[in-house]
């Protein structure tokens, strides 16, 4: 048995406060990833209930808070497992108009070598929009795996009156502990058009002034318009050619200053081979699939998973991701850490309501999904 953390929005017009996670969680044969979603946190404690052997293209369908397993088919990749799951306990990480934030959300979390806890947090001041308004990024600290979290420590901020008024969108934080050097690395962009990185040393009571990165992660050759740091990132672990490299999941619009219409998204990742030091970017998925935002894992045999939101079959008459139809979880892998992408499948068995999803690894072999459905 095992806990592992994990982090829900409130959906509007629920009471801040509440206690819910929303999704359903996927278990799948061999993997590992990153987090999202801010506002409430929770752990899931999850065990193996299925004591024959496991097959091939299987997956488990856990409602949240319920001890039980549905087994459906997969079509590929067929990474999947059966899997139960249940709520241990939640906690509020924050709630809606704490410290002068209207809202915050999309959260990356990471532990540290001494065990805190590391939620980070877009928080707009006024409203909700990807771009064009006072957002900054911030992070909570937790000393007990999440029952409790202390104040808010600002990341980076560019709006108000130390920056003569100026609205600026700080968002998209992408954070990664670095074991090597015990520093915890975030990037973030600016206005979706530019990105920063700052980091950590004293397990996130501090952080460094953001740095532009943008030249690097961001190359003028490449064309690229639109582009935004995914809130997911990991440090390659288990490939001798790549053990210790820091990977940072990203998308872009070739071309295009605006997310709509999102027809030429791009799923991508930037990586590091010096700790942060400096950036490049690395393998991206082809841009006529419409992925965005994306988690990534690393497989026991040093693998890259991702995982992305899609608007694939699921553009309206304007080509936004209207939820008008259905749409699956794009998955691809990297043999090369990162570095090129293989053929990208749409998993059957992961609805894809556009937006968001987080995955990660507890523990060698064990990858676990969670989304919304609708």
């Amino acid at each position: 048995m095992y806990t592992q953390l994990y982090t829900a929005d409130y959906p509007a017009g629920e009471t801040p406060g509440a206690t819910m996670v929303h999704g359903t969680l996927f278990a799948l044969l061999a993997g590992t990833v990153a987090l999202g979603c801010a506002s409430v946190a929770a752990h899931a404690q999850s065990s193996v209930q299925d004591n024959r052997p496991l097959k091939v293209g299987e997956i488990a369908r856990i409602p949240p808070g319920q001890n039980r397993s549905a087994v459906r088919r997969s079509t590929e990749p067929q990474l999947l497992a059966p899997i139960g799951a249940s709520i241990v306990f939640s906690s509020v990480l924050r709630k809606n108009g704490d410290e002068g934030y209207l809202m915050c959300g999309n959260s990356g979390i990471v532990v540290t070598n001494l065990g805190t806890t590391i939620a980070f947090l877009e928080c707009p001041k006024s409203r909700w929009a990807d771009d064009g308004n006072w957002q900054d990024v911030v992070v909570k600290r937790s000393p007990d795996s999440g029952r409790s979290w202390g104040p808010s420590v600002l990341v980076h901020s560019e709006s108000g009156p130390q920056h003569h008024n100026a609205t600026v969108t700080i968002g998209n934080p992408a954070p990664v502990f670095d074991a090597v050097t015990n520093t915890t690395i975030v990037l973030m962009c600016r206005n979706n058009s530019y990105i920063l990185v700052s980091r950590s040393t004293d397990d996130g009571r501090s952080w460094s002034a953001a740095r532009d990165i943008t030249a690097q992660a961001k190359p003028d050759r490449l064309q690229w318009g639109w582009v935004a740091t995914t809130f997911s990132g990991i440090q390659l672990r288990h490939s001798p050619q790549h053990r210790g490299r820091l990977l940072f999941c990203a998308d872009h619009i070739k071309g295009q200053w605006s997310a709509y219409p999102a027809i030429v998204h791009a799923s991508h990742v930037i990586i590091s081979d010096d700790g942060g030091n400096t950036f490049r970017v690395g393998g991206s998925l082809a841009e006529n699939l419409t992925t965005d935002e994306c988690a990534l894992s690393e497989l026991a045999d040093g693998t890259v998973l991702m995982n992305s939101r899609n608007c694939f079959g699921n553009l309206g008459p304007q080509h936004d991701c209207d939820g008008s139809n259905s749409s699956l979880r794009a998955l691809t892998n990297s043999s090369t850490g990162g570095e090129s992408w293989a053929t990208t499948h749409f998993a059957a068995d992961l609805p894809e309501p556009v937006c968001e999803g987080s995955m990660i690894s507890p523990r060698s072999g064990l990858l676990l999904f969670s989304n919304p459905t609708r």
